[in-house]
């Protein structure tokens, strides 16, 4: 079983996905989201100022957002289609060990149905 918390806070990947919508894969660890050079670009790394746990679609809109640990709760930064906002939206979803570890294997699950 993987704790999430453990994996972000020692700089592992947590997630590879398409952040910017460039269509290529770009790596979240627990503190930075480096988007990949591609299409001749070159790869940037923005510094995260909460630790992530998760890349999901948090709103529906099909872009891949950030879910960060906010104290005892989860925050959110969403996906702009280009980037990462640097606004947080707070949520009211209680964090703890216990929830990353949960989240890991909801993770699993979703990626097996997949």
């Amino acid at each position: 079983m993987t704790n999430l918390t453990s994996a972000a806070a020692n700089g592992y990947p947590i997630d590879v996905a398409d952040y910017n919508s460039d269509g290529c894969s770009d790596l979240l660890t627990g503190f930075s989201l480096t988007i990949s050079a591609c299409n001749g670009s070159p790869a940037t790394t923005t510094t995260l100022a909460k630790t992530a746990v998760m890349g999901i679609d948090w709103n529906g809109d099909k872009l891949r957002d950030i879910v960060v640990i906010n104290g005892s709760t989860l925050g959110i930064y969403e996906s702009t289609g280009t980037g990462i906002s640097p606004t947080l939206i707070a949520t009211t979803i209680p964090y703890s060990a216990a929830t990353a570890t949960l989240s890991s294997q909801m993770q699993r699950v979703t990626a097996s149905m997949l």
